[in-house]
């Protein structure tokens, strides 16, 4: 079990808890886009970088990291449902940390920071990132990953917490406003790109059961494919350039000394 560790007070956040029932490990775009996140980050790790991610849920992220790299990387949330239903034998330590109390014990003290569709539910999305920076290490890496096409903005993203979806150019903005430097990002999901369509249009006439019909797969075989054509899109497209997501990675830039 992993060490939970109380920093802060439990928030509401803008997050359904009806996601964390739904997800699992085997779900084809939570392998998606894990695979993604560890193709880009991959050059940037070594044995001694200590990994936080922000808005960690219930831990299914944490476990990939344990399960596929042998790595136990460190967590923090608000939402206490999501940490009081931490997914099965997750190692490593959960806060329950708002980061705007800037603890100092975690304050520059990581090497990488992991935020995984996790600022498209925050109103002042700047403001959190500028944050979220101030708990890396000097040279640090930053990593996100966000839903694409504010036109693809759909019943599910409401009922999800979404308060909006993002352009290349608009994360690449967002980095630049940051100070970021050695700024990689793409799309992600290209093959996923009409199944998004298809659900804005379903979800209008079928508004039962939203997240559900939204996202888990119709049946064992459309995940299996849907996996074939992840494992397309990683060996021939290195950067992707349409997408239902984006990926987007970010150096912190060093102070410059005077």
């Amino acid at each position: 079990m992993p060490e939970v560790i109380k920093i802060s007070n439990a928030q509401s956040v803008s997050m359904s808890d009806d996601w964390y029932e739904l997800t699992d490990p085997n779900h084809f775009w939570i392998q998606w886009r894990f695979n993604v996140v560890i193709n880009q980050l991959s050059p940037f790790l070594t044995k001694e970088s200590r990994i936080l991610e922000i808005g960690c849920g219930n831990g299914l992220v944490m476990k990939q990291f344990a399960d596929n790299l042998g790595r136990t990387i460190e967590g923090c949330d608000l939402n206490t449902f999501a940490i009081n239903n931490l997914v099965k034998d997750l190692s490593g330590t959960v806060y329950l940390y708002d980061i705007y109390d800037r603890n100092p014990d975690l304050i520059g003290q990581y090497d990488v920071i992991i935020l995984l569709d996790v600022i498209e539910h925050i109103e002042n999305d700047s403001a959190f990132l500028a944050v979220a920076l101030e708990h890396l290490k000097t040279d640090g890496i930053l990593v996100v990953s966000v839903p694409a096409h504010q036109w693809l903005f759909s019943n599910f993203d409401l009922q999800v917490g979404h308060k909006r979806r993002y352009s290349l150019k608009e994360i690449n903005r967002l980095f630049h406003e940051l100070d970021l430097v050695d700024i990689h990002s793409n799309y992600w999901g290209g093959g996923l790109f009409p199944l998004v369509l298809i659900r804005k249009f379903y979800l209008i006439f079928n508004k039962k059961n939203m997240i559900r019909k939204g996202f888990k797969p119709p049946h064992a075989l459309f995940n299996k494919v849907a996996l074939i054509m992840m494992k397309l899109e990683i060996k021939l497209f290195q950067k992707p350039i349409f997408g239902s997501s984006v990926i987007a990675i970010g150096r912190k830039n060093s102070p410059i000394l005077t």
